[in-house]
């Protein structure tokens, strides 16, 4: 996880709590994607996905296997937001995955 992508969804755990989001209908469908995912990891293991639990104000939760977001802020965050892939993410990412798109 770099400092960019720290800035990143610190931006995005903001705009959540302020209700600046995607639309519902755009995170529903995200969130079902995710949901039958086979990189989806129903729990944080490693420090950086912790980390970005944390910036969710979570303790627990689902995370993306691939890059280790907390779903809870990956699915909410507009465009802009989005964390940029390393050429090996991209490379994991399924090609069902909303990321891709």
């Amino acid at each position: 996880m770099t400092i960019k992508d720290i800035v990143k969804a610190g931006t995005v755990a903001a705009k959540r709590v302020f209700g600046n989001t995607e639309d519902e209908a755009t995170i529903e469908w995200r969130l079902s994607v995710c949901e039958t995912c086979p990189m989806k990891k129903a729990r944080a293991t490693k420090a950086k996905e912790k980390a970005s639990l944390a910036l969710a104000g979570l303790r627990q939760g689902p995370v993306c296997g691939v890059c280790g977001c907390s779903l809870a802020l990956l699915t909410c965050a507009h465009e802009e937001d989005l964390h940029e892939d390393s050429p090996t993410e991209a490379a994991q990412r399924p090609e069902s995955c909303w990321m891709k798109t």
